[in-house]
């Protein structure tokens, strides 16, 4: 049994397909994706109806999942009343989203909204006497806005963010991290940052999975 964390898939089918392949992922293993499975690719429904049936997977909300619940809230509101939600969403990549969204039936649409609206936002875990406190954007506790927690970006300071849990964090690609403008996961003082810039082609982005057993980092392409 081996423990996983990935993020930022944004809507790359064939890399995250790709990487479930490459580390062999089993019933008896279990993955944590914090956060932005949609957008930007053309698959992010898809990929999130595949969480939705996987009893070993648990998912936490991302920024981009926000976004498009509180666009959706929105469709409610007279097509001539400004709907800012909306057209946040419309400009941060959200067109393969609604199109596949306006494939699907009422009861899986409502499906998604539902599982979508049960995300939590942050979660502390423990593997092999480890502890790692996952979210999307920047650490914080009981207090920290969700905003923070999945807007926020993990900087690069001298202390670590806690003195006993190792930070994974997404959100934010590694190459604005690296000097050299590279795309693997970025490891800073008690922080790991694991978005590596999947949808990025420009950049040579990919999608990263640490395995928290033993730390090893595997990597995919989408392209």
């Amino acid at each position: 049994m081996s423990t996983y964390v990935m993020s930022d898939i944004h809507g790359c089918l064939r890399a995250y397909r790709l990487m479930l392949e490459k580390i062999e992922f089993s019933d008896t293993d279990h993955l944590y994706i914090i956060g932005d499975v949609i957008d930007r690719g053309e698959d992010g429904i898809t990929i999130l109806r595949d969480i939705m049936n996987r009893k070993n997977v648990t998912m936490l909300l991302g920024n981009h999942e926000r976004m498009m619940l509180d666009a959706l809230s929105e469709l409610e509101l007279p097509e001539d009343e400004y709907r800012p939600h909306f057209e946040h969403w419309c400009i941060n990549g959200s067109s393969s989203t609604l199109d596949q969204l306006s494939k699907l039936s009422e009861d899986e649409f409502f499906d998604i909204i539902g599982f979508l609206l049960d995300l939590k936002v942050r979660m502390d875990i423990e593997v092999n006497g480890r502890k790692f406190h996952l979210v999307h954007g920047v650490p914080g506790d009981k207090d920290a806005s969700e905003e923070d927690l999945i807007w926020g970006r993990a900087g690069k300071y001298d202390e670590p963010y806690y003195a006993d849990r190792t930070v994974i964090s997404g959100h934010t690609p590694t190459f604005h991290y690296h000097d050299d403008g590279s795309t693997d996961m970025w490891h800073g003082n008690g922080v790991i940052v694991i978005d590596c810039g999947c949808f990025i082609e420009r950049v040579d982005g990919k999608l990263g999975c640490l395995r928290l057993d033993d730390m090893q980092e595997f990597y995919t392409s989408q392209y």
